[in-house]
């Protein structure tokens, strides 16, 4: 009764065309800060996972005004294995070569572009610095499962360089906690 939920895909995802050759993260926090402002919403609560936690963090970095609180559950500043475990790393790389291979193929039993393009997220990005973080005033709540892909250190690291954050480490969990709880 006292909020409105908004969901939408992000660009390249679900149903939303991926409309460029290069998906990034910042790119979608603006999309969806231009869908805040289509909406005439003078500011929101943002509930990210994974990705969207990334594109929540970024939302409060080039769009305070847009953010009235941030949870940012199983994000990460930047990819490679200072912020998610040596498996996960691995997963990607290997990953990323399946792709290549499929595309090199000409293979149609997906859209590997597309696929490349998202996996390119996990493989490139974000690139968010603790000075940037410094820079939110919107209250955030960081939170990770203790056995999630993101290195819990690197959540506390996160925790650590906002202003105004509170950290939730979820023991036993992983990083697909909207789904297993």
């Amino acid at each position: 009764k006292d909020y409105r939920v908004i969901v939408a895909d992000s660009r390249g995802h679900g149903n939303s065309e991926l409309g460029t050759n290069n998906l990034n993260y910042v790119q979608m926090a603006d999309d969806w800060a231009a869908l805040v402002e289509r909406l005439q919403l003078d500011s929101v609560h943002i509930v990210g996972w994974s990705d969207g936690g990334i594109i929540g963090l970024l939302m409060a970095i080039n769009h305070p005004e847009k953010v009235k609180k941030l949870v940012a559950m199983g994000a990460n500043l930047q990819p490679g294995k200072e912020a998610i475990y040596d498996w996960a790393y691995n997963w990607v790389r290997k990953l990323n070569g399946f792709i290549e291979q499929k595309i090199a193929e000409d293979d149609t039993s997906k859209d590997w572009f597309l696929v490349k393009q998202q996996m390119d997220l996990l493989r490139t990005q974000p690139d968010i610095s603790l000075e940037d973080l410094q820079h939110i005033e919107s209250p955030v709540l960081i939170m990770a499962g203790d056995n999630d892909i993101i290195r819990e250190e690197h959540s506390v690291l996160m925790y650590q360089n906002i202003p105004n954050a509170q950290l939730c480490i979820f023991p036993g969990e992983t990083h697909f906690i909207p789904a297993t709880d």
